[in-house]
């Protein structure tokens, strides 16, 4: 289980999308790899609830209530998992993480632009780690019942009551004393080991607890470490992407910014001046949750592309569109004098860079 969920949590952390300014993960990007990771502990804690006794309070409506007061759940998930026994909530959970790469891989998610292997290797991850914990469920259902061993206990402690006065004629007192002490230590620790292998989760509270194979409590606080650590190794920018340069100056921001943009990128070569007049019409701005950018039947002088944040996008009073970072709107304006054909307004604050259309060479000429 722990393989399985590593690889998972490592290679959506190593391919999330980046914002081109700061250099680290976009929020998107880190809410889905958060959203991962914390179904990903889930599965590990409510797992080992079904099999473990000591975690079995899990197991209960009670206790899916107070993981979410811990914040591992959500009000709306832990009356989606309700709907089923608690023997299925791993699973449920599994096919909520391989909806989630899914979506992630589509339209415009944030993995989309990722390798077409990726999204495979992922898929096949999280099915080998459905098949693992099935496995384990499997084993245990099909063990040895613990009655088994108490019978064999109680023979082999007849044997042993039995051994030192049969030794006796041949071997003398001592010897045959000695003899049932060494017998009785191999077969008594034989005997232990044997009820920990039928019971390794100790859920049977049988045999002795100090030659517990399996560490139920250590197994989830390394779970719950490492679904984290993937994304704390990428938070911040790749070492490989800092730059020691020259303070960032708004326009050397902006140029950077238009450099990360696919449209823009042929007209700037890195390591090289900006062509004359490419950046002189961009600034930015700086707009509240529900500002209007542009309107729609209005005159068109400016190209905006989203920086941070969100725009939605409407025609006639009807929402067609979700603008997010790195995107652009309204690049008809560059080339020809023409009204707005929708409306833009801020879904939530951001940042905009709007590029203006020069008034004088005319739209061949117009600078992007």
């Amino acid at each position: 289980m722990q393989g399985r969920l590593n690889d998972v949590n490592m290679l959506i952390s190593a391919h999330l999308p980046r914002d081109p300014l700061s250099g680290r993960p976009t929020p998107e990007a880190i809410d889905m790899a958060q959203r991962v990771a914390r179904y990903g502990r889930l599965i590990s804690i409510l797992f080992i609830a079904n099999v473990a006794e000591r975690f079995r309070p899990l197991c209960t409506e009670a206790g899916l209530r107070r993981l979410a007061q811990r914040g591992a759940l959500t009000p709306a998930e832990v009356d989606l998992l309700l709907r089923f026994d608690p023997g299925s909530w791993p699973y449920v959970l599994t096919t909520w993480n391989i909806a989630s790469v899914r979506q992630a891989a589509s339209g415009d998610g944030v993995l989309a632009g990722a390798p077409v292997g990726l999204h495979q290797t992922l898929l096949e991850r999280l099915a080998d780690l459905r098949g693992t914990c099935a496995s384990v469920e499997d084993d245990l259902a099909a063990r040895m019942p613990v009655a088994y061993p108490q019978f064999v206990q109680v023979v082999v402690d007849s044997l042993l009551f039995t051994t030192a006065p049969a030794m006796v004629d041949k071997l003398g007192g001592a010897w045959a004393v000695l003899g049932a002490v060494e017998m009785t230590l191999f077969y008594s620790g034989m005997l232990e080991l044997s009820k920990v292998f039928l019971d390794p989760f100790d859920s049977e509270e049988y045999g002795d607890k100090s030659l517990a194979v399996i560490r139920t409590d250590t197994f989830l606080s390394e779970n719950h470490f490492l679904a984290s650590r993937w994304l704390r190794a990428v938070e911040e920018p790749l070492p490989w992407e800092v730059r020691q340069a020259a303070p960032c100056t708004p326009r050397a921001r902006l140029l950077q910014l238009a450099r990360g943009h696919p449209l823009l990128a042929p007209l700037l070569t890195r390591g090289a001046p900006p062509p004359a007049g490419v950046l002189d019409g961009l600034e930015e701005l700086l707009l509240e949750r529900g500002e209007t950018v542009i309107r729609q039947g209005e005159f068109a002088s400016s190209m905006y592309l989203v920086v941070r944040g969100e725009c939605l996008m409407s025609v006639n009073g009807q929402r067609v569109g979700t603008l997010g970072s790195g995107q652009l709107f309204g690049e008809r304006a560059l080339l020809e004098a023409a009204p707005r054909i929708a409306t833009v307004e801020a879904a939530r604050g951001r940042e905009l860079s709007p590029c203006r259309r020069p008034s004088g060479p005319g739209p061949g000429t117009a600078t992007p």
